[in-house]
């Protein structure tokens, strides 16, 4: 039997969410994540900070980001941000996976 912890995160994962904005525009940036934990649904709260081509930080809190983000995150030492004002996705561009919560 599927727990509602695990039906929860399948429903995230296979439906699109729809409150993410457009994008039009990608921007990559470097990306240093703060140590974070996996939960059982494949997620973890993390926070990362981004540094932008123009050289300013963003701190940005991903509150159920999903665990091969995390992982790529890690491995590239990058993400790319998609927007640019208010509510912004990040990802990597054609597969974005959240939008934070800005801090």
């Amino acid at each position: 039997m599927i727990g509602i912890p695990t039906l929860a995160a399948l429903w995230r994962h296979l439906l699109p969410n729809l409150r993410l904005p457009a994008v039009a525009t990608w921007t990559e940036a470097d990306a240093e994540l703060s140590p974070w934990r996996a939960r059982h649904d494949g997620t973890a709260r993390a926070t990362v900070t981004l540094t932008l081509p123009d050289g300013t930080t963003r701190t940005a809190t991903l509150p159920a980001a999903p665990l091969d983000l995390l992982g790529a995150i890690t491995d590239s030492s990058t993400l790319w941000v998609g927007g640019t004002t208010g509510r912004v996705v990040v990802g990597f561009p054609g597969y974005p996976h959240t939008s934070p919560t800005p801090t």
